[in-house]
């Protein structure tokens, strides 16, 4: 039965569990056997039939098995969103860090991505197509563990990610509020720190309505805003150059201030080593937050098309989330 049936469809399995034993129970007047069991399953009809009545299996869409769809939608915007991830953090940077990379580059690596995950859908469609018509479970296996690639990267946030979230981004919050740590910066950065704390105090609300409601679309909404207000303040804070003037070093005897960047200036090196940290910091937020975004409208996208609505329960399986809304 599970051959036929979905990635990620234990609630499918036990939905069919249940109707062969009530089968079973209607047939035996109550009573289960292992005999009556037998021909329950031989009365609710084949495996492939029974697993195309509960999750539509037999259905197609366009060339692929509707089973596949959503994977293979996955596994192509992984490689799209990787791609629009990388390509805009290496056309912030870029600037800063002149002969690094290129406009030219980064498009080059964009579109080779992009050129990937069509050939990956292709192909996948191709092979889909024969094993929908004669395969063996060992195949099925494999092949469904390569697509599940796409979904795993894809997957709901966990209620410990979301802790995690909450617990960092309320610390960073409040230490950026501290006037021993708002000294260490440069008076050009200084004035964006209230931004930051700003965003910082977003996700630390963020965190807990997906530790409490999960994921849904409500809060996959709030997502996607903070990783486009990340993408912002990244652009116009990645020329203002190395935030901090000053660290906290410990001389044996007292803690005091010393200017990292008068220092740095003494060195004379070319390109800078904190211009270069600077930069790869500003890469990773950027890179980070547009996967973000990418994949939080994919997903709002795929529970508008279930039919769900704003605000559920999303900690609950599809079936109970369903019947709350």
């Amino acid at each position: 039965m599970r051959a036929y049936l979905p990635l990620g469809s234990e609630d499918y399995v036990i939905q069919i569990r249940t109707h062969l034993l009530r089968e079973a129970e209607r047939i035996g007047n109550g009573a289960v056997t292992e005999g009556l069991a037998l021909l329950a399953i031989e009365h609710v009809g084949s495996p492939k039939s029974v697993a195309n009545e509960y999750a539509g299996t037999g259905k197609r869409i366009g060339p692929l098995p509707v089973k596949y769809a959503r994977p293979v939608a996955a596994l192509t915007i992984v490689f799209i969103g990787i791609g629009l991830a990388v390509m805009l953090g290496l056309f912030l940077v870029e600037p800063v860090l002149p002969g690094v990379t290129s406009v030219f580059s980064a498009s080059a690596l964009f579109l080779a991505l992009v050129l990937a995950s069509i050939v990956t859908a292709l192909v996948v469609t191709e092979r889909l197509n024969i094993l929908d018509m004669r395969r063996t479970e060992a195949e099925r296996t494999l092949f469904e563990r390569v697509l599940g690639i796409g979904e795993e990267a894809l997957r709901k946030k966990s209620a410990a990610d979301a802790f995690v979230e909450y617990a960092g981004s309320l610390i960073i919050a409040v230490l950026l509020i501290l006037p021993h740590v708002r000294i260490l910066f440069t008076s050009v950065f200084l004035p964006f720190v209230p931004v930051l704390i700003g965003l910082r105090l977003f996700g630390s609300v963020v965190g807990p309505l997906f530790f409490l409601r999960g994921e849904n679309n409500f809060t996959l909404a709030l997502e996607v805003v903070l990783g486009v207000a990340w993408i912002v303040v990244s652009a116009m804070i990645v020329h203002i150059g190395w935030p901090l003037r000053y660290m906290y070093i410990y001389d044996g005897t007292t803690l005091g201030l010393f200017d990292i960047v008068s220092f740095m200036a003494q060195v004379d090196l070319t390109p800078s080593p904190l211009l270069i940290i600077w930069v790869m910091a500003i890469f990773v937020a950027v890179a980070s937050s547009t996967w973000r975004a990418i994949s939080g409208i994919a997903k709002i996208s795929w529970y508008m098309r279930e039919g769900r609505g704003v605000w559920w329960d999303g900690r609950a399986s599809p079936q109970v989330s369903r019947t709350q809304q």
